[in-house]
């Protein structure tokens, strides 16, 4: 029924009522249509179905359409305020492309290449104060610099997503987070100047811009002994020439001034105090004080 004025429904039986609705718009405001076509034509075939809801002021839609240049598979809609959204799904020879404003992909996503031009948009997107840091790196791993490691990890490297498992070839962050980092050998690098840490030769090493070794710290494996630690620091000069070095382990310490040619030992129940020339040594036990001159004993003392 759809009029005005006053109506009388009267009958008798029983009477159930479904949905009852009051109001004075036009019954077409309250339609749901939805609707299918199907075309084919000598150079495409095209499926679309349609909803238009008068209730939501809403309209959607979603279809296909083939031609011989290729195929495109679209959803869309659009609301009161008239905010639309599209999803396209394109595939033609030159290639496959997507364009939605919410892409989810779920199961494995492998792929092999980034565009051509990737390694110039990356590097214009650096300066030249961090891509110095960044080729030394590159170079402690084989490269010539960072620009070849990013070419190989673009265009040799694979990308492997499978659920909270991802695989890469390179990252590339400011900031990186995490709760543990399993890694066969960590490398960092500012300003020529390097920090490994290499669990292959159980090892902490700190380089200097000269590639010399500053400190380390490893640990050796012994029969007797099968965690040997071990302390080496090293300082070099202006001329970049060793000066002094210091070495500390479990059975003793060591201290040489390679300027002043003389040294320090420190050992299970001994001190020996010598010239690097071995010119002359003093030798200090629990029960004795000995002097050497040229290696033979010429003053003891008890």
């Amino acid at each position: 029924m759809d009029g005005t004025g006053d109506f009388l429904i009267q009958f008798t039986g029983d009477i159930h009522i479904n949905l009852v609705t009051l109001t004075n718009r036009p019954l077409d405001d309250f339609k749901q249509e939805v609707n299918s076509t199907f075309t084919q034509m000598a150079g495409s075939i095209k499926a679309m179905v349609t909803s238009i809801d008068n209730i939501n002021n809403t309209i959607r839609d979603s279809g296909w359409l083939t031609t011989a240049d290729g195929t495109r598979i679209w959803a869309s809609a659009c609301w009161p305020d008239g905010t639309r959204a599209i999803s396209l799904f394109t595939v033609t020879p030159d290639g496959i492309f997507l364009d939605s404003s919410h892409i989810n992909l779920k199961g494995i996503v492998t792929f092999e290449s980034f565009a051509p031009d990737f390694q110039t948009a990356y590097e214009q997107a650096f300066g030249n104060a961090s891509m110095t840091a960044k080729d030394d790196v590159a170079r402690q791993l084989g490269y010539s610099n960072y620009a070849q490691l990013v070419e190989n990890a673009a265009t040799g490297g694979k990308a492997v997503l499978v659920g909270g498992y991802l695989n890469l070839e390179l990252i590339d962050v400011d900031t990186l987070i995490a709760g543990k980092v399993l890694t066969n050998k960590v490398v960092t690098s500012l300003n020529g100047r390097r920090v490994e840490i290499d669990p292959e030769t159980n090892s902490f090493k700190m380089f200097n811009e000269n590639n010399d070794t500053v400190c380390e710290m490893t640990f050796l494996e012994q029969s007797d002994m099968p965690y040997l630690p071990r302390l080496r620091m090293r300082d070099y000069n202006k001329n970049h020439e060793l000066v002094r070095t210091a070495y500390y382990g479990a059975g003793g310490a060591n201290i040489e001034d390679l300027i002043g040619g003389s040294g320090i030992t420190l050992t299970q129940g001994s001190c020996r105090i010598y010239q690097l020339d071995s010119s002359r040594d003093c030798v200090l036990q629990p029960g004795s004080l000995s002097f050497y001159r040229d290696g033979k004993l010429y003053k003891k003392y008890e």
